[in-house]
């Protein structure tokens, strides 16, 4: 099985109790439960809505876009405000995509940029910006990501041309977990058990102790089981700050530049 999501939730439901994973998942809404399979709902509440959404923050890389390889859309807003719709091709990013923009970098000595075309700008912006230690960062009011890959600057009453800029974003990787390969899906999959145990631990706990009925289960009876899962969040944590190091091993072209980096 090499889709990294399936082995993950069949993993789950092979080390995970299936009472106390079938009670965990259950909602009081009937047709819920009946309309949403076992599958989709380890899918949607542990995998994404507990264990990626660490994951994804641990194999962030950023990334120093350069502005003049975008599209970029200028308008004014009701407050007289400049703002400019950014849009980073899908080259740029190597078809991951932006999850957030830190801030916009730019050098005045580079005011002919615009004789320069194709790759030999983005060369000649890399290597004039390395060649200058004193970078600016331009002011702004506003950096948000509004949409996959685009991202809204309000520059207030600055009207910028984005020319001599850069702008440092944040790159996720791809969602559906594909690029994890070999025995990184296995660690992947150790890790999904151990979400899995420690989210319904946090979900269960204080129902047990309150003696909830959930579904037509006492969850009393289930008590010591539950109690057995009361240290998976913290061997949960333990397994999960050693995927920074897997994700950027997976992250080839980067890490190919990151080995590059540490040769004389």
């Amino acid at each position: 099985m090499n889709n990294p999501i399936n082995y993950a939730i069949q993993r789950i439901k092979n080390s995970v109790n299936k009472e106390i994973l079938a009670i965990g998942l259950m909602e009081d809404n009937l047709g819920y439960n009946t309309a949403v399979s076992l599958d989709e709902k380890i899918l949607f509440k542990i995998i994404k809505g507990y264990l990626l959404l660490d994951l994804n923050i641990l194999s962030t890389i950023s990334k120093k876009i350069d502005l003049s390889s975008c599209s970029v859309t200028y308008y004014q807003n009701p407050n007289k405000e400049y703002e400019y719709i950014i849009e980073i091709p899908d080259e740029v990013t190597d078809g991951k995509e932006v999850v957030s923009a830190s801030f916009v970098l730019y050098n005045n000595v580079l005011p002919a940029m615009g004789m320069i075309a194709g790759d030999a700008m983005s060369n000649g912006l890399n290597s004039i910006m390395q060649a200058h230690s004193t970078l600016n960062t331009l002011v702004v009011n506003r950096l948000d990501v509004i949409g996959r890959n685009i991202v809204l600057v309000n520059t207030g009453n600055l009207n910028w041309t984005f020319m001599n800029s850069v702008m440092e974003v944040s790159l996720a990787p791809n969602p559906n977990m594909s690029h994890v390969k070999k025995s990184a899906i296995i660690y992947f999959g150790d890790l999904a058990v151990l979400a899995a145990k420690a989210w319904l631990h946090n979900e269960l706990f204080i129902q047990v102790d309150q003696g909830y009925i959930k579904g037509g289960h006492s969850i009393d009876s289930i008590k010591s089981r539950i109690d057995d899962y009361s240290s998976a969040e913290n061997d949960y944590k333990e397994k999960r700050d050693g995927w920074e190091k897997i994700a950027l091993m997976l992250d080839t072209s980067f890490y190919a530049k990151f080995i590059e980096m540490q040769l004389p």
